[in-house]
């Protein structure tokens, strides 16, 4: 386990599972709604309600889990799902995005220490001609 990932117990990853399990019945259910409503005839009434009370179970479902789970969702996420975007696509930028700026960071440390050995070469090799000139003189 990484050290900046949450542990968690069997019980609350057992419940994550189930809220899982419920969010892709909603989706199916959700799914099945639009094909009934969109090719709607007057006979697949009882379908349509048939459906529309699975995705009302479903929901009431995940009401009951969601006590149940702790799990921080990144305000950014579910902008980026309120606005019909892909989170996978937000995720995959944001990472993009860390990479780029940690190779930055790198190159500018990288930088700095070859500075930093660039400069105490040349200090070193400055105050030893001072510390000869220096020891000439009081020999003198």
């Amino acid at each position: 386990m990484r050290p900046s990932e949450p542990t968690r117990n069997p019980t609350q990853e057992d419940s994550r599972l189930k809220v899982e399990s419920v969010i892709q019945d909603i989706i199916e259910s959700l799914l099945e709604v639009g094909i009934t409503a969109h090719d709607f005839q007057p006979e697949s009434g009882g379908v349509l309600d048939g459906r529309i009370n699975k995705l009302n179970d479903n929901y009431k479902k995940l009401l009951e889990l969601k006590d149940a789970v702790d799990i921080d969702i990144p305000v950014d996420v579910l902008r980026q799902i309120e606005s019909g975007k892909n989170p996978e696509n937000f995720t995959k930028d944001f990472t993009e995005k860390i990479i780029s700026e940690r190779q930055f960071t790198n190159n500018k440390i990288q930088g700095l220490v070859d500075f930093k050995a660039e400069l105490e070469s040349e200090l070193a090799s400055i105050f030893t001609s001072v510390e000869e000139k220096a020891g000439n003189v009081g020999s003198k």
